[in-house]
């Protein structure tokens, strides 16, 4: 419980190195790691604390569909900690690509012609 802390810290206030591993480890995980209770927090951080092109990794990632057509965006909006964590975050290209999803994957109004 208490080692998402420590994450945490070194990607707030870590090495760039070490906050590049720590990153590099989340990738391929988003999905699994937002929607659990503590490791939400370290996805969140690492959004927060990137650099813009592990950024955009980390968001193309939870923007993707998976090979089954699932869309990890729609899933993680449905998850208690994944939606408060990884979808709540001040970042204008983060919701410019979860508003452009959402418009051409839901036909909202807004996307009709």
């Amino acid at each position: 419980m208490m080692q998402n802390y420590v994450v945490q810290y070194v990607l707030e206030y870590g090495k760039q190195h070490d906050r590049a591993l720590v990153i590099s480890k989340l990738r391929g995980q988003m999905l699994h790691m937002s929607r659990h209770k503590f490791a939400s927090n370290v996805c969140e951080k690492a959004l927060l604390t990137a650099d813009a092109e592990s950024r955009r990794a980390l968001i193309q990632e939870m923007m993707t569909s998976k090979q089954d057509g699932v869309s990890p965006i729609a899933t993680m909006m449905k998850d208690q900690y994944a939606s408060e964590s990884c979808l709540d975050i001040p970042l204008p290209l983060a919701h410019s690509f979860v508003l452009l999803r959402l418009c051409f994957t839901t036909s909202c109004l807004c996307c009709r012609s």
